[in-house]
């Protein structure tokens, strides 16, 4: 698992490039801001008003070379956890650096 979320860190920092995503937005991402578009059904990295430095939602396509990685597959698992997608909150602010992963 460390090394899948590793690759899909550094996979998902490069795909979001291009458009101008920041590495602090890509890394505040939540499972439930990966989502297909309304109008396309394209699926999306959702990213919140609070996350971008003009304070507006910003939308950008997730990269086929993501889905061919079952990046949807983690997305699953750190919902089902209950977990934003590319930290541990147990780590955060001085926590246990030994907590379980999903």
């Amino acid at each position: 698992m460390k090394k899948l979320l590793q690759f899909v860190l550094l996979d998902a920092g490069l795909r979001c490039k291009d458009p101008g995503a920041r590495v602090n937005e890509i890394t505040s991402l939540l499972p439930a801001d990966i989502r297909p578009d309304e109008e396309t059904g394209i699926v999306c990295f959702y990213l919140r008003p609070e996350m971008t430095k003009g304070d507006y939602e910003r939308i950008i396509p997730v990269h086929s070379h993501l889905v061919e990685q079952k990046f949807f597959d983690y997305v699953d698992k750190r919902a089902k956890a209950g977990l934003p997608l590319f930290y541990e909150p147990g780590r955060a602010e001085g926590g246990d650096r030994n907590v379980d992963k999903p």
